[in-house]
């Protein structure tokens, strides 16, 4: 059977460029202040796939 079809995978997501994970090098019982920016940056991702 000789086909033309085509199979597609697709996939978008969403991801922070804010750091998840903050690490200070202050003593323990001294808190240190992390500071970021006011506003939230976002990039959307978006991938496919295609398979014939």
């Amino acid at each position: 059977m000789n086909t033309r079809a085509w199979i597609a995978f697709l996939d978008e997501s969403g991801v922070s460029l804010l750091p998840q994970i903050r690490r200070t090098y202050s003593p323990r019982e001294r808190s240190s202040l992390l500071r970021h920016r006011p506003y939230w940056k976002r990039a959307s991702l978006a991938g496919a796939l295609g398979c014939h």
